[in-house]
């Protein structure tokens, strides 16, 4: 494979291209003895959504520091870095190209979660409310991003049945991503993001899309 010129939207095109292409595959993939459990497509989707996502925030929306930094694209094509500037921003997740009605849920939960124990059920029910979708589609969009990206990077996902609760054993038919929100002066509370795998998928395709939209693919070509 060839050295990437622009990591930051190539490498998510590439990871979305496997997708594609190993999909069917993976949904014939089974953990060995455990057919109950259904396929390995979210454990797929989770590893391939970690470059598609994480990439492209940290090296073209990082804020100035002041200082060079190790790992910056926005040089490459600045429409590309102020079309991310402008979309992960303050504007709601409703109004950016990469949302669907629906399919995002968000709760902000008062105080500690730990990953590694199940989910509290009162969480569950509440991500599956009216208001949880409705306060995620008005979640300003540099949150929704942080919070998405934080979670991938360290690990903070829990996987949940069709019905959205936290059971072991049972089939991944949902995802949920948290992220600790820390507010100086204040107790900590817990950034918490439900997905459908399958909107989850969508999501993958439609943001891959709106950077390769973004203008660089016509720089790319022109050189």
């Amino acid at each position: 494979m060839g050295n990437p010129n622009h990591y930051s939207l190539e490498l998510p095109d590439r990871c979305l291209q496997l997708i594609n292409g190993l999909w069917p595959t993976v949904q014939q993939l089974y953990e060995p003895g455990r057919p109950d459990a259904g396929p390995l497509t979210t454990t797929f989707l989770v590893a391939m959504a970690m470059p598609i996502v994480i990439l492209p925030v940290e090296r073209l929306h990082k804020p100035q520091t002041g200082r060079p930094r190790i790992a910056d694209d926005r040089h490459l094509n600045p429409d590309l870095a102020a079309a991310m500037a402008y979309v992960i921003s303050d504007l709601e997740l409703r109004r950016t190209p990469f949302f669907a009605s629906n399919t995002w849920s968000y709760v902000n939960w008062p105080g500690y979660l730990n990953i590694g124990q199940r989910l509290p059920p009162d969480l569950c029910a509440q991500l599956s409310s009216d208001d949880a979708y409705e306060s995620a589609a008005s979640l300003p969009s540099v949150t929704w991003s942080d919070a998405l990206r934080n979670a991938l990077a360290h690990g903070c996902i829990a996987y949940l049945n069709e019905s959205g609760f936290d059971t072991m054993g049972e089939q991944a038919s949902m995802l949920c991503f948290l992220s600790e929100k820390r507010t100086r002066g204040e107790l900590p509370s817990t950034h918490c993001l439900r997905i459908s795998e399958e909107d989850f998928k969508h999501f993958l395709h439609s943001w891959v899309e709106w950077l390769n939209g973004s203008g660089l693919m016509r720089l790319m070509a022109a050189e």
